[in-house]
């Protein structure tokens, strides 16, 4: 993303997270007139038929109701307008779809332990040991303006991150990810470098006490590459590497999120909304 396109991407982001407060709060009353239950609507509803009944519902065009909701979702009338264009057109569900767990999990609230980051790997690996990670890291401070993960928004991203990666399998090819981006690892490397750390977990030592002399693991120079390979892969998957840049945004995030909730006097911001 271009500096010179930030404010209007903005404006499009809290155009759309305004949209999806709103779509998550004539849910409830959708989820109602129909009587499913909460629990029951992420496994039996999808956006169409949302929609269909937003278009057939005489309820959404009571003036009254309709600035009710938009007061209790905190968004302006616009909002609205959005969701009755959406439900007039015959593929308006397409947009929503992306972002539905977000709506149908909105009743769950925040989760009472917080998640600090979310990292989803796919780790690819070929007949001769040789191994190569796609994987999307997403720290708090991105799941969504008020850097909070619910159980809504780890679903999308879920969905979005296993878009993102089988992308990264379409531009490129099983053969290019082999050549470019893989581990040269092996089989005997991973059964070395997990012996040695399970070694050192049952209370294996590199000392001997009684004769003052250092008893050192000893890697093969041959092996050696390998198991350090071996490494890499386990560190990616548990500490992905992150850029500069993002951690300067994560900073910055965290100021303005702390500013925010001193700007609220000490209470916590609502949680909900979109970041692309």
């Amino acid at each position: 993303m271009s500096f010179d396109s930030e404010p209007e991407d903005s404006k499009v982001i809290q155009q759309f997270d305004a949209l999806l407060r709103l779509t998550s709060r004539v849910f409830q009353d959708y989820c109602s007139d129909k009587q499913v239950a909460a629990e029951a609507a992420p496994h039996t509803v999808d956006p169409f038929m949302f929609l269909a009944w937003v278009k057939e519902s005489s309820i959404l065009w009571n003036t009254e109701y309709v600035r009710s909701i938009c007061l209790e979702a905190g968004v302006d009338e616009c909002s609205y307008d959005k969701l009755i264009e959406l439900s007039e057109d015959p593929v308006g569900g397409n947009q929503l779809a992306g972002v539905w767990p977000q709506v149908t999990l909105k009743y769950r609230g925040n989760p009472v332990n917080q998640l600090e980051s979310m990292h989803t790997v796919c780790l690819l690996k070929w007949s001769d040991g040789t191994v190569s990670p796609l994987s999307a890291f997403t720290p708090k401070e991105f799941s969504c303006p008020e850097g909070v993960f619910t159980d809504g928004n780890v679903a999308t991203l879920l969905q979005i991150n296993a878009c993102v990666m089988t992308q990264v399998l379409i531009e490129s090819s099983l053969d290019r990810l082999y050549d470019r981006r893989s581990n040269p690892t092996t089989e005997h490397a991973y059964e070395t470098v997990i012996g040695l750390i399970l070694n050192l977990l049952q209370g294996g030592t590199i000392n001997d006490d009684s004769s003052g002399e250092l008893q050192v693991l000893r890697i093969s120079e041959e092996l050696r590459p390998a198991c350090l390979a071996v490494v890499q892969v386990l560190q990616a998957m548990y500490r992905p590497p992150v850029p500069i840049d993002v951690q300067r945004k994560i900073a910055s995030q965290r100021k303005q999120q702390e500013a925010n909730r001193q700007n609220d006097n000490g209470e916590e911001p609502p949680v909900g909304g979109w970041n692309f």
